[in-house]
């Protein structure tokens, strides 16, 4: 029985996800990197959280070794007020908006400190 249960705590607390969380001072900008922009006619947004100020975005681009670019789609924000925020980030195609595939959706913790 002892070991039944140490198997199902080693399984419960494998399936819980580790996030980490990234720390930034007030005011601070930071910089969050997403690939696959452009990939199939898909981009990437974000939803506009008012306490999370986006200072610029862009899109970088590598030459791969079969010749082809990918490209990365480069946030630069900076925060307004203290707090733990969830950015969400949605990869969508200009022609079908309101399509959103789970694998297109992109979740980062960061939190924002004196």
């Amino acid at each position: 029985m002892k070991s039944y249960c140490i198997v199902l705590w080693i399984l419960i607390f494998s399936s819980v996800s580790c996030k980490s969380t990234q720390s930034y001072s007030l005011g601070e900008e930071f910089k969050i990197s997403l690939e696959g922009e452009g990939d199939g006619g898909f981009g990437w947004n974000m939803e506009k959280i008012p306490e999370i100020q986006i200072v610029d975005s862009t899109n970088l681009g590598k030459e791969k070794e079969n010749g082809l670019y990918q490209y990365s789609k480069v946030y630069t924000l900076k925060g307004l007020s203290r707090g733990t925020y969830s950015l969400r980030f949605n990869k969508i195609r200009s022609f079908q908006p309101n399509l959103i595939l789970d694998e297109n959706r992109k979740q980062i913790e960061i939190k924002i400190k004196k």
